[in-house]
């Protein structure tokens, strides 16, 4: 699914992201992945997931309502695969402190929007409990 040029997007987009505040409906991790993957792809995932929620209640129903967060991407992006096959610019999820999110393997590290300690938080990659290559 990555197009030519991928990798130089991937990390404008990171740039970009690195001083984007957290905020849900906005900025979130799930709109955060959804950014990676278009700007990867080319694909519209953004715009279609965007159109699902608003904010906090709405964004703990839209995921609610798959039953989980690995759910709700494997809808968006397909099955997930073992956490030891992401690569740079692929999808993961992790369990941290305040439970799983997803976001982004960069190769050692992950990233992911966060609210804590946002606008990115990194991690090491052996956080990853599932990940969805792009």
């Amino acid at each position: 699914m990555k197009t030519d040029g991928w990798q130089d997007r991937f990390f404008a987009y990171l740039d970009v992201a690195r001083v984007t505040p957290f905020k849900w409906g906005v900025q979130d991790c799930c709109l955060f992945a959804a950014d990676v993957v278009d700007t990867v792809s080319g694909t519209t995932l953004r715009a279609q997931l965007a159109a699902c929620y608003a904010d906090e209640p709405t964004a703990l129903a839209y995921i609610a309502s798959f039953g989980s967060l690995e759910a709700a991407v494997s809808s968006w992006l397909g099955a997930s695969q073992a956490p030891n096959s992401a690569g740079p610019g692929d999808i993961v999820i992790a369990t941290l402190d305040n439970g799983p999110i997803v976001g982004v393997c960069l190769g050692v590290k992950c990233g992911f929007a966060s609210i804590i300690d946002g606008p990115i938080l990194y991690t090491q990659r052996d956080v990853i409990t599932a990940c969805w290559p792009v």
